[in-house]
């Protein structure tokens, strides 16, 4: 009861009257409200989860459910210009599934791969994509190997979960299984090379594209990832042979030239066959 009622307060406080510190409240309340922890929650019409109101994470379905722009809005404007019907879309650090959920209910016949390497984040999309024979959800993070690797998750915050060695913060560390994205294709015969990709994995982003090596030179995607921790430098050599790149407005979609900082936090890499835009 009183796990509902402190949602029911956000929903009206945040949803309602559009004011600030509702989430913070939620979120004190979850350190010794055990069924804050585990809230469960109905996300039409993909299905139903469970979230954590400790992590940050889980105000992005609830906060958009209230009618909040996503963030990087302009990411998802792009994935509509370049999805076909009958195709395959791979959502590379899926996190709580925004993106994936969002493919799902606008594409009613896209194939959509959801690749998550934090256990409890990769559980919770299973549970939500449950009823969706068109998701895959995989629990491992992709890289330029095949095996293992720590994987730090910050307390608080599992969207910002890393394979990547960052300066020392709370969190825990647990170890996860690796797989070039190459090597998915060997391992599940059935799964369809993607014609989008999406990756945000907290700057190991070069390592996924050197994973996907064959995949891009010989199926040719679309492929957005996340630049805000990679130098302008790392991001001009990751562009492959025969791809154009570009910024990608956050909230408009535009396609803006080289590596814009202020208004973009992903970069477009499109192939040249495309057209250019």
């Amino acid at each position: 009861m009183v796990a509902q009622a402190l949602f029911a307060f956000y929903q009206f406080w945040h949803g309602t009257l559009h004011l600030r510190g509702a989430g913070r409240l939620l979120t004190l309340a979850a350190q010794r409200n055990r069924s804050l922890q585990k809230f469960r929650l109905v996300i039409p019409p993909i299905g139903e989860t469970t979230f954590d109101f400790r992590d940050s994470s889980s105000f992005c379905w609830v906060n958009y459910l209230l009618g909040d722009r996503p963030e990087e809005e302009g990411l998802n404007l792009v994935m509509r210009r370049y999805l076909r019907p009958g195709s395959t879309f791979w959502d590379v650090g899926a996190n709580v599934g925004l993106i994936s959920g969002l493919a799902l209910t606008e594409y009613p016949d896209v194939k959509i791969v959801s690749i998550e390497p934090n256990p409890k984040l990769a559980a919770s999309l299973k549970l939500l994509f449950s009823d969706h024979e068109r998701v895959i959800v995989l629990n491992r993070g992709l890289s330029d190997t095949d095996g293992e690797a720590s994987f730090f998750i910050p307390d608080g915050a599992s969207t910002t979960g890393t394979l990547e060695i960052r300066e020392s913060r709370p969190g825990i560390t647990t170890r996860v299984r690796l797989s070039r994205g190459d090597s998915l294709l060997d391992e599940f015969p059935s799964l369809e090379a993607p014609a989008v990709i999406k990756i945000d994995v907290e700057g190991h982003e070069p390592a996924v594209l050197r994973g996907l090596s064959r995949v891009i030179s010989q199926h040719r995607p679309v492929i957005i990832f996340e630049h805000l921790f990679l130098t302008d430098e790392i991001v001009q050599q990751l562009t492959p042979v025969g791809y154009a790149r570009f910024s990608i407005h956050d909230r408009t979609g535009q396609l803006l030239p080289g590596v814009e900082r202020g208004q973009s936090h992903n970069t477009l890499l499109l192939p040249l066959e495309h057209g250019g835009q």
